[in-house]
């Protein structure tokens, strides 16, 4: 759906008294972002099927989603163009995984590289979602807990030889910290103002 489309239902919504006109430009960005998310996960799930591995997509998809979410990183400037460097992505992990080139052992070296990384940039706001001082303590701090949680699962997977768990956890955590740090490298590059003040 466009961004007109999406303008006009919240003007509708406005109009039938449903919300405030102060708040299209949140109701816009939700549903932008709920059809993004809406989009990302059949195709996870329809990528998860091609390649035999719906478990490990799923898997990939919730410890890798709900983590970004709070963590941030590196989006793209279109809709689309950040709908297909998420399919990349999960194909790229897919791959990865389906390898088994890379030893269980790999993974949780992965994992270890990303924790200091993901919890040293936590969050990486975007030039299109500034944040203020509230939101940034905020966001650490669930990135923190939601981080916990991965890891934990990731780890105890390892000790039951629950690799395929295991690998998956570990190597979305990897990916994320990968993304955290192209983001803070294009923030950094293009000198954008990404915190805004309180006020």
């Amino acid at each position: 759906m466009s961004a007109s489309k999406l303008e006009q239902f919240a003007d509708m919504l406005i109009a039938n008294e449903k919300c405030k006109s102060e708040d299209k430009e949140i109701i816009v960005y939700g549903l932008s972002t709920a059809i993004e998310m809406a989009f990302n996960f059949i195709s996870t799930l329809i990528l998860g099927l091609v390649f035999g591995m719906l478990i490990e997509s799923i898997i990939f998809l919730v410890s890798f989603s709900f983590l970004r979410t709070y963590a941030g990183g590196y989006h793209a400037r279109t809709a689309l163009r950040c709908y297909f460097f998420s399919i990349t992505t999960i194909i790229i992990t897919l791959i990865v995984l389906q390898s088994e080139v890379v030893h269980h052992g790999y993974y949780l070296i992965m994992l270890v590289l990303a924790i200091p990384i993901i919890m040293a940039l936590s969050p990486v706001p975007d030039a299109n979602k500034p944040l203020d001082a509230i939101e940034v303590k905020v966001y650490k701090k669930r990135a923190y807990m939601i981080l916990a949680i991965n890891v934990f699962i990731g780890i105890i997977a390892y000790i039951f030889k629950l690799y395929s768990i295991s690998n998956t956890v570990c190597l979305a955590m990897f990916v994320l910290a990968i993304i955290l740090l192209l983001g803070k490298y294009i923030n950094t590059k293009n000198n954008t103002e990404v915190v805004v003040d309180e006020a």
